[in-house]
């Protein structure tokens, strides 16, 4: 018979704000903010353990955490605190810095993206209205610097105080919340010690119930009752990673990135070559890599002699010439070759069957019963795996602005979102830099020409195993593309 969880805390939307400042529940559980939205993180996990603990009949003294997207980034924070009695967390899909949620490294995803998100989430917005003229002041849209406003929501520099474990979950082709989010609070924590688990799934924004269903129940009811409960059943000592290596086939691992990864510097060829800003979708920018294209330099690394797994973050070394005094720099890791591949594109690469499964004993008010869902499956001649952003002009510091001379050559890096894939011997590897990129920012066509010193350029590659990358000028011709859905700039960070 299933273990009763004690007392868990659950994460719920408490605070009114558009990030997880401290917050405590008002009555009728509306949010209201406490001590000018500028108190101590601290004070906001103990205003959460004062509102949401859920009383079971044990009088065990463990509890945790568990939720998707915003409700487990508030887990991330809490757990960031060093509260006690926080035994584990499962943070799905979440966020770790707000900065890099609403900033893609010195450029803006959204302007007024916090006071947005407070007003979605409050239904006093009248009575909120000084915090949200704070949270458009201090945010610093002008600047896109990471300043104190963003330190104070910014996990990863506290994950020394973590004493939780931590049981993460986020789809590699997650568009809203980045894969940026789980790969740098899951260095942190590794350097900390930090008991931890890892599931990596091919979707997008989705909640692993609706990805391995019968697997996932398993192994959280295992989590929760070695965390939780106290039962030394070994899921500590179980592979710390599974990743879903092809669309349906999970493979456990001993860690992530797999062990054995190693940085594989592959030059971006000879010569130097330019471009100039020309606001290209996602589409344009990928599509037949062999053809010019206004706007983008595509890069090509293949066919592909055997299997090139990659694991972790990737980046590009750019050494280049700008005639502006910024632009973003935008960077794109490409599969081209035609295999089926989860359809991230479509309702986050999910859909939901006419069939039905039933988790527990479902009563007149609840339902124990959900539809099953599987993945959307489509077969492409290219996908777009990983992107990168950089501001030309942060690349001294995320903390201000270096505007560039254009007699002048810099080396900046623009690094890429995490991720887990095998790319099929035959592919060809596509890097593909264009400059402003309308689907996922708001930085401005600047008009700028970039010049990049191939021979001094280098891609950076997370590989497992062997890797042989050479530059090519073969480019495979494209019909049917994997790229991202259009879709608002302004994403919730909710389920």
């Amino acid at each position: 018979m299933p273990v009763p969880v004690p007392r868990v805390l659950l994460a719920v939307l408490l605070a009114a704000l558009a990030v997880p400042a401290p917050a405590q529940a008002a009555p009728g559980g509306r949010p209201y903010v406490r001590g000018g939205e500028t108190v101590p993180v601290y004070d906001y996990a103990d205003a959460v353990r004062e509102s949401v603990w859920v009383q079971t009949p044990d009088d065990a003294d463990e509890d945790g955490m568990i939720g998707k997207s915003w409700d487990g980034s508030i887990a991330n924070g809490v757990a960031a605190t060093g509260v006690e009695g926080l035994e584990t967390i499962v943070p799905i899909s979440a966020i770790s810095s707000w900065y890099d949620y609403m900033r893609y490294r010195g450029t803006l995803r959204a302007t007024g993206y916090p006071s947005y998100l407070q007003s979605v989430v409050s239904d006093r917005i009248g009575e909120c209205a000084a915090v949200t003229e704070s949270l458009a002041t201090d945010s610093e849209d002008d600047t896109a610097d990471y300043n104190a406003f963003w330190r104070a929501r910014d996990y990863r520099p506290a994950a020394s105080r973590v004493h939780a474990s931590v049981f993460v979950v986020h789809g590699v082709n997650d568009l809203n919340v980045t894969t940026r989010q789980f790969a740098e609070w899951w260095d942190e924590l590794a350097e900390r010690g930090v008991p931890r688990k890892i599931w990596l799934h091919r979707t997008g924004h989705v909640d692993p119930f609706d990805v391995r269903r019968e697997a996932w129940v398993d192994t959280l009811h295992q989590w929760f009752d070695r965390w939780l409960q106290g039962l030394h059943n070994g899921i500590e000592r179980a592979p710390r990673a599974t990743v879903e290596t092809a669309p349906g086939v999970f493979t456990d691992a001993r860690d992530w990135p797999l062990p054995g990864t190693r940085p594989v510097a592959v030059r971006l060829g000879a010569g130097v070559a330019s471009y100039t800003d020309a606001s290209l979708s996602e589409e344009e920018a990928v599509a037949d890599p062999g053809a010019q294209v206004p706007g983008r330099l595509a890069l090509r690394y293949g066919p592909l002699t055997s299997p090139l797994r990659l694991s972790g973050s990737p980046s590009v070394r750019l050494r280049v010439r700008v005639d502006r005094p910024t632009t973003q720099l935008t960077a794109r890791l490409v599969d081209y070759g035609t295999e089926s591949r989860v359809e991230y594109d479509r309702g986050e690469g999910v859909r939901t069957l006419s069939t039905e499964s039933c988790w527990g004993a479902s009563t007149p008010a609840d339902d124990a019963c959900y539809f099953d869902v599987a993945e959307r499956m489509a077969t492409t001649d290219h996908a777009v795996l990983t992107r990168g952003w950089q501001d030309a002009a942060h690349h001294v510091s995320l903390r201000f602005a270096t505007p560039l001379r254009p007699d002048r050559w810099y080396a900046i890096t623009v690094p890429v979102n995490a991720y887990d894939v095998t790319v099929a011997a035959g592919h060809t590897l596509g890097l593909v830099l264009t400059q402003s990129d309308p689907e996922f920012t708001e930085a401005p066509n600047t008009g700028a020409t970039v010049e990049v010193d191939l021979a001094r350029s280098t891609l950076v590659l997370p590989v497992t195993g062997p890797a042989t990358l050479k530059p090519t000028k073969g480019a495979p011709r494209t019909t049917n593309g994997l790229t991202a859905e259009v879709r608002p700039q302004r994403l919730l960070p909710l389920r």
